[in-house]
């Protein structure tokens, strides 16, 4: 599950799916290019009555799995690695 409304209520949908790029893309948390033909994490969810979609580079795919392998709000994976690495 993964949380990505600024309250972090649960979505009320939540849908991940592995895509090859057709187009060179930004990661939505670490802004670096996703070049055409590389896989990368494409979600859509619905929260709070809004539709929000996100992008995710494999790099960024993986410390999100090593670190938070249950949830987090997308778009903050580097403020959260620094909180975890802090406390």
């Amino acid at each position: 599950m993964s949380f990505t409304s600024d309250d972090f209520e649960p979505n009320s949908i939540y849908e991940a799916r592995t895509r090859r790029a057709r187009k060179a893309r930004p990661c939505g948390e670490c802004d670096t290019t996703i070049a055409a033909g590389e896989q990368y994490e494409y979600v859509s969810a619905l929260a709070d009555g809004s539709w929000a979609h996100y992008v995710t580079c494999s790099e960024c795919l993986a410390l999100r799995a090593k670190f938070f392998p249950e949830c987090y709000p997308h778009g903050n994976l580097r403020q959260c690695i620094r909180e975890a690495v802090d406390s």
